[in-house]
């Protein structure tokens, strides 16, 4: 039996297959992450902080109080 020494080409292409795929899954979930630049403009239209996860969560929960405020007061 002949003894071989490194890798077969097939071996080292799954490797490097493998490697590639696990590149384009941590890149496609980075693009998808966060806000488009059309998303950040409306909302900074609103005065949403798109700045930080906390800043846009707050400033989200305070914009819907002033509009639940505004809207009890129309009921009135």
């Amino acid at each position: 039996m002949i003894k071989r020494k490194g890798f077969v080409f097939l071996e080292i292409l799954i490797v490097a297959a493998i490697i590639a795929f696990i590149f384009y899954m941590i890149n496609s979930s980075k693009k998808k992450s966060g806000f488009n630049q059309e998303e950040k403009e409306s909302l900074s239209l609103e005065t949403i902080d798109t700045s930080s996860y906390n800043s846009t969560f707050s400033t989200t929960r305070q914009k819907i109080k002033e509009i639940e405020a505004q809207h009890s007061k129309d009921k009135e």
